[in-house]
C-alpha cells in the first residue's frame, strides 16, 4: 500500500495532537475532531512545501583561526 504525503503528514500531526491533548485530560479526545485538525495541519505543510523557497546559505566558518594549544603531558590517561 502506497501512503500519500498528505496522509503521512496528517499521521505525524495527529501523534502530536494526541500527545498534547492526553496530558492532563479527563476525557479521551474526539477522534473525528482530531482527524480533521490533523488534515488541516497536513494541508498547511503541503502548502508551505509547494512554495519554492531556496534553502538558507550555510554560515561561513572561519577556518583560518588558530586553535588553542593543548597541554602537553607525559602521562597517558585511561
Amino acid at each position: 500500500m502506497e501512503i500519500k504525503l498528505r496522509n503521512y503528514f496528517a499521521g505525524l500531526a495527529m501523534q502530536s495532537l494526541i500527545s498534547n491533548r492526553i496530558s492532563g485530560a479527563t476525557q479521551p479526545p474526539n477522534p473525528i475532531g482530531l482527524a480533521k485538525e490533523a488534515y488541516l495541519y497536513a494541508d498547511a505543510m503541503l502548502e508551505i512545501a509547494a512554495i519554492k523557497v531556496p534553502p538558507p546559505k550555510p554560515t561561513p566558518y572561519p577556518f583560518n583561526i588558530a586553535l588553542p594549544e593543548l597541554p602537553k603531558s607525559g602521562k597517558i590517561r585511561p
